[in-house]
């Protein structure tokens, strides 16, 4: 879920998410964590490439890749491949 905290002198503020005025002081960390959005579409319809760079750019790890568009693909000399896909698709929806 969403949440932000303030590591202050080693004293970590937690659930700031809603809190409005904590002053930050000089040296204060600040952690904002957000959740990813859901998309759109049907994701057993994105263009293999377009996965490819989700991985390839950390948006998406290999193995969840493989698990949201139902497809089989591997890290081949650097570039992502795409097989199987019709294997997967009937497998698991």
């Amino acid at each position: 879920g969403n949440d932000a905290y303030v590591l202050r002198d080693g004293e970590l503020f937690p659930n700031l998410g809603k809190v409005t005025g904590f002053q930050l002081q000089k040296g204060d960390v600040v952690t904002v964590v957000a959740g990813g959005g859901g998309g759109y579409g049907n994701p057993q319809e994105r263009e293999p490439e377009k996965i490819r760079e989700d991985v390839k750019k950390g948006y998406v790890s290999l193995e969840k890749a493989r698990d949201t568009y139902k497809t089989e693909i591997h890290e081949s000399d650097g570039p992502l491949h795409r097989c199987g896909v019709n294997e997967r698709k009937e497998g698991k929806k």
